[in-house]
């Protein structure tokens, strides 16, 4: 069975084509830390939940830019004060449960994760992670090279393994056509020719036969006294 894609093996590989195609054309770097969002919710995320997220989100972000918020400690009991029921928390992530009893809510994105512990300093932080980010582009271009190389050639290399024919479709094509070209030489060496397909001969030779007068002209020419017109 193909499998084309294997998360855990493929990631590495996909993240670092990604790096090298936003560096090549200059596209907006998802992972530069001036670009993290506030909120990252998946794609297959049922509209009402999506829905849900941002403007709890939105009401957050009111909270930090009113100075409410600090820490994801603030957030988690902001969240506990506007009715919500925090169930989870990760590193990167608060889950809290749906009102009317469906999936638990998972809310990720830079105000929920764990790493957030001092909002006065956050902007700080994150112009000087930016600026360092930036500085070191070209190491991190090369490095997503040789992480893009290696990981095409682990694949290439374990495709033909696992995929491998035990044949050489070229040369098995090569051996085909010889074959089939002796073939139809003996075919047509040993079969008999309809008089419609041989070509026509000079005088009136016709379908590989002489007649007869042809060949009293042809002895003549050899035995002079045989024909009237050549004798002497």
């Amino acid at each position: 069975r193909l499998q084309p894609y294997y998360d855990r093996a493929d990631r590495p590989r996909i993240n670092a084509w990604q790096t090298l195609v936003n560096h090549h054309y200059g596209l907006r770097d998802p992972n530069a830390p001036e670009n993290r969002r506030t909120l990252v919710t998946p794609n297959n995320l049922p509209k009402a939940k999506q829905e849900a997220a941002e403007a709890i989100t939105r009401g957050l972000e009111a909270l930090y830019r009113a100075g409410a918020i600090k820490t994801r400690q603030d957030v988690t009991e902001a969240l506990t004060a506007a009715g919500f029921e925090v169930v989870r928390t990760t590193r990167s992530s608060i889950s809290i449960a749906d009102p009317e009893g469906g999936r638990n809510l998972r809310l990720k994105g830079a105000l929920y994760e764990q790493s957030f512990t001092n909002g006065n300093r956050l902007r700080e932080e994150t112009e000087r992670a930016s600026r360092f980010y930036r500085e070191h582009a070209e190491q991190r271009v090369q490095e997503a090279r040789r992480v893009c190389r290696q990981g095409t050639e682990l694949k290439q290399a374990e495709n033909q393994r696992r995929y491998q024919r035990t044949y050489n479709i070229r040369e098995t094509a090569t051996g085909y056509a010889e074959h089939h070209r002796e073939h139809a030489a003996q075919h047509h060496r040993g079969r008999t020719v309809p008089a419609a397909e041989k070509p026509a001969l000079a005088g009136d030779q016709r379908a590989g036969t002489v007649s007869g007068a042809d060949r009293a002209q042809r002895h003549g020419r050899h035995f002079p006294g045989v024909l009237g017109a050549d004798s002497v």
